[in-house]
């Protein structure tokens, strides 16, 4: 169970917020399928390639379902993990260096917020779009998948930091696995 009072709250609000994230991500994966199945079928059939099927799968499918599931995989520990170096560390020791390294990892996010942020901006501005022998695909929407992804990897990182910190290390986390796997 969390450690401080508002601690239950935040974990539930980031909890809501991942599988949102993972609901969008597979949906976007689905629609993908379908998308490259019909133009495939167009294809194959007709001989006519559905306009900006690869536009579309590179800019927004494969950016949903690369950057949406980050903080989920962060929530449920399931980032690969190394412990050839911490084998021979106590566990008061190893939850003191994953709080230092969750603190990086959620500094490191925010600084891919603020740079992806700075850009979303622009290509918001400038309406970014690529242009197809039929036309053109606006791209820009996809741009705030990044900072929106970071932010939520962001959030969920702190979280867990503040629950290693906290009196009972690690325990903060109500969805701490610490099992020998790292998952």
């Amino acid at each position: 169970m969390p450690s401080a009072e508002g601690n239950g709250v935040i974990w539930k609000a980031t909890r809501r917020l991942t599988d949102v994230f993972i609901l969008i991500a597979g949906i976007g994966l689905f629609l993908m399928m379908i998308h490259v199945v019909i133009d495939v079928i167009a294809r194959a059939l007709f001989r006519v390639a559905l306009p900006g099927t690869i536009e579309v799968v590179s800019s927004y499918y494969m950016v949903m379902a690369v950057f949406l599931p980050l903080a989920m995989v962060q929530r449920r520990h399931a980032h690969i993990m190394v412990s050839l170096f911490t084998e021979w560390m106590s566990p008061r020791a190893v939850h003191r260096l994953d709080t230092i390294v969750r603190v990086i990892f959620a500094l490191a996010a925010i600084g891919f917020v603020i740079v992806t942020g700075g850009v979303a901006i622009e290509k918001t501005e400038i309406e970014e779009k690529i242009v197809t022998p039929d036309g053109f695909v606006l791209i820009w929407l996809s741009r705030w998948l990044l900072p929106i992804s970071a932010s939520a990897l962001a959030i969920v990182l702190l979280c867990q930091a503040a629950g290693l910190a906290g009196p009972r290390g690690g325990q903060g986390d109500p969805e701490n696995h610490n099992d020998e796997s790292g998952a």
